[in-house]
C-alpha cells in the first residue's frame, strides 16, 4: 500500500483572491503561458470551433483569436473572469 496523497487546488479560492491572475505573470511562468498558448494557436484559425476545457479565466480565448470558442470551467470565479 502507498502513502501517496493528492491535493486538489481550489481555483475558485484562486481566482476569488488572485483575479485574473495569467495577465499579471512575470518571469519564466509568464514566458511559458505565453509561449505555449502561441503555439497552440498557432494552429487554429479564425473560423475553427474550439472548446476549452478547463478555460479558467479565458486567457486561451484571448490568445486564439477564435470567433467560435466556448470556455468550460467548474470554477465559477474564474467564468466570471472570462465573460467580462
Amino acid at each position: 500500500m502507498n502513502n501517496w496523497s493528492i491535493e486538489i487546488k481550489d481555483f475558485d479560492e484562486e481566482y476569488k483572491s488572485r483575479g485574473n491572475y495569467h495577465y499579471t505573470l512575470t518571469g519564466f511562468e509568464k514566458w511559458w503561458f505565453e509561449r505555449n498558448y502561441k503555439l497552440l494557436c498557432e494552429s487554429i484559425s479564425p473560423d475553427d470551433k474550439v472548446l476549452d476545457l478547463g478555460c479558467g479565466d479565458g486567457v486561451l480565448a484571448d490568445f486564439c483569436k477564435s470567433k467560435n470558442i466556448c470556455g468550460i470551467d467548474i470554477s465559477e470565479a474564474g467564468v466570471n473572469i472570462a465573460k467580462s
